[in-house]
């Protein structure tokens, strides 16, 4: 089933690229000597994406340069985007379970697909006992160390390279998802365009200092504190505080 939907993914990214270097070849036999230059680019980056797809490679797995991959941005190719697999099994003390699970790393680890594994039987038995000291009895029990949900939450973040920064007031705190690689205009922008527009400062404690100093004051004290400016890249973990004027 999995090899069949990939297939398909890639069919589906086969047919818009070639139908789209049809139609820039007609362009190139009109407009101006720029806008055929353009096309021209366009069209050899679209026939490297055809034929690599014939071969059986997703788009993901290419070497693109920074401008290929601002140029395909617009085509949504399927097979460009991250995959996480996610498999459903039973009792892995079984035989059988055991083999489907190495099958299906055979299948993924050659392709660099990331995968993981849940029972998801015991996940909702476990998930109906309300007793907190009845599940933690359970999960010694089973052999369970924690609920499947935290490691595919981490794997989703890892396969779409994304992060996450908070940021809070003495009645709320809130966690923002953004691309790693994302500066604090785009974090504030994230929060509120108000925040974007009127940018100031960022004021920046990591979430661990945070918690151990207590307050913005004490991380301040014990040196945890920093300002940045709106090009500075933001890390994971991060609690912001962003001045701004509008």
């Amino acid at each position: 089933d999995l090899e069949t939907i990939l297939t398909e993914l890639s069919l589906s990214d086969l047919a818009v690229a070639e139908k789209r270097v049809r139609k820039l070849d007609e362009g190139l036999r009109k407009g101006s000597q720029e806008e055929r230059d353009k096309h021209l680019q366009e069209k050899e980056v679209l026939e490297g994406i055809a034929a690599a797809l014939s071969d059986g490679r997703p788009v993901r797995s290419l070497e693109l340069h920074p401008e290929e991959r601002v140029l395909l941005r617009g085509y949504g190719f399927l097979s460009q985007k991250p995959v996480l697999v996610l498999a459903n099994i039973g009792d892995l003390t079984h035989d059988v379970e055991q083999q489907r699970l190495k099958d299906l790393g055979a299948h993924c680890d050659p392709l660099s697909l990331r995968w993981l594994s849940l029972n998801g039987d015991l996940e909702c038995e476990l998930r109906r006992i309300e007793d907190p000291t009845e599940q933690e009895e359970f999960m010694e029990a089973m052999g369970i160390t924690e609920y499947a949900a935290g490691p595919i939450i981490h794997a989703t973040y890892d396969v779409t390279r994304s992060m996450t920064f908070f940021t809070g007031n003495e009645h709320e705190v809130r966690a923002w998802t953004l691309p790693e690689g994302s500066r604090a205009i785009d974090a504030a922008a994230k929060v509120h365009t108000d925040m974007a527009r009127g940018f100031i400062r960022a004021e920046v404690v990591p979430y661990e200092s945070l918690i151990q100093a207590g307050s913005f004051a004490h991380a301040r004290e014990a040196g945890h504190y920093r300002e940045e400016g709106k090009d500075a890249i933001v890390h994971d973990g991060e609690v912001i505080h962003f001045r701004f004027s509008v």
